[in-house]
């Protein structure tokens, strides 16, 4: 389902794709970002510690993230917000729906 998503972002919208938490933090250093998405069980780098980078960067410090996770207890969750993400998704997700919030998140409505 997660494979389906990001093919309906695709289409809609320009991708910077990261295998891993550090290819991650490269791109968010390297290029201009107007959204982040990402899991938090990534090799290298969770999605906390990319979050907390991103908050504590000189630049996209302010760009939305949004966090898609099957960690779906309230303490994950919370520490999601707590870290800096602006959006939890709970997997499974559907592609209408991330769809949805991303527009929510870059104002294109």
């Amino acid at each position: 389902m997660e494979h389906n998503a990001v093919c309906s972002c695709k289409r809609r919208y320009d991708l910077l794709l990261a295998k891993s938490g550090k290819e991650a933090l490269s791109l968010v250093s390297d290029e201009t970002i107007d959204l982040v998405i990402t899991d938090l069980a990534l090799p290298f780098a969770n999605g906390y510690e990319i979050i907390d980078r991103i908050r504590k960067s000189s630049t996209n410090n302010q760009v939305p993230v949004i966090i898609i996770s099957g960690y779906r207890d309230d303490n994950s969750i919370v520490e999601g917000f707590e870290v800096g993400a602006n959006d939890y998704i709970k997997k499974p997700i559907s592609p209408s729906e991330l769809i949805s919030r991303v527009r929510l998140r870059i104002g294109h409505a």
